[in-house]
């Protein structure tokens, strides 16, 4: 937890022009959004922990689908080894300021969406 409350003292502290266009994907099943991090992140260990997410929500209270919840829980869970979590490699792939590099990998995008829905 120390470590996220740190992570702020690696912000610009400079206010970034929006990724755009991602909101326009069809918004797919989180099962679905995870496949292009498998280069990042171990297969079994993403998959298991996608679906202990699923598990803990499958009753949502407040309106979210299980899959916009589960990628909540994903991206905020507190993964063993902190700088390997989503919450972290997501902040970090997100914080420069050219973002021309984002826009190449459009995969990603549409997790972007998945992992921040109704964005």
């Amino acid at each position: 937890m120390l470590s996220r409350i740190q992570d702020v003292l690696h912000e610009s502290h400079r206010i970034l022009l929006p990724i755009e266009g991602y909101q326009n994907e069809r918004l797919m099943t989180l099962e679905e959004a995870i496949e292009p991090l498998f280069h990042i992140f171990d297969r079994i260990s993403l998959r298991s922990k996608v679906f202990i997410a699923k598990e803990r929500c499958q009753e949502s209270a407040d309106g979210l689908l299980q899959d916009e919840s589960a990628s909540i829980i994903l991206y905020t869970y507190d993964w063993d080894i902190s700088k390997s979590s989503l919450y972290f490699i997501l902040n970090e792939t997100l914080r420069p300021e050219d973002r021309r590099n984002l826009q190449n990998r459009k995969p990603d995008s549409t997790d972007a969406r998945q992992i921040f829905p109704g964005a």
